[in-house]
């Protein structure tokens, strides 16, 4: 194996990189599990909801995100919620896992995580 040297190498990194000219604003999934404190019914929402922004659905916070990041500031800010029980939705959704041929050892893992974290969250949704 040969000897690598570095001594003459010199990154393409330029100051802007580490200044941004505007100041991000950062939302994080803390923020979300104040809303919904279940982390499967989190993501459950926050996909459901960026596919319907995906589908040109119209935004309920001004940003320039992807419809991902988008969603998570509309659930941050309370805008987007559930609007039924929490375990149905979860329950749902593992059902529908199960129509399409999920792995049997995932579906195990989901209803075991379903009957564990809902029972304690009953928050509702809506996209209002």
């Amino acid at each position: 194996m040969a000897d690598l040297d570095f001594a003459g190498f010199r990154p393409n990194i330029r100051p802007s990189h580490f200044t941004p000219e505007a100041p991000l604003a950062r939302v994080t999934v803390e923020d979300c599990l104040e809303k919904v404190q279940n982390r499967f019914a989190l993501v459950i929402l926050a996909a459901e909801r960026a596919r319907h922004l995906s589908a040109r659905a119209v935004p309920l916070v001004e940003c320039d995100n992807k419809p991902g990041v988008t969603a998570l500031r509309e659930i941050a800010q309370g805008s987007v919620r559930f609007n039924e029980n929490v375990e149905g939705t979860v329950r749902s959704y593992i059902s529908e896992m199960r129509a399409r041929g999920a792995r049997p050892e995932r579906e195990r893992t989901l209803a075991k995580y379903a009957t564990s974290n809902t029972s304690n969250t009953s928050n509702n949704t809506s996209n209002t």
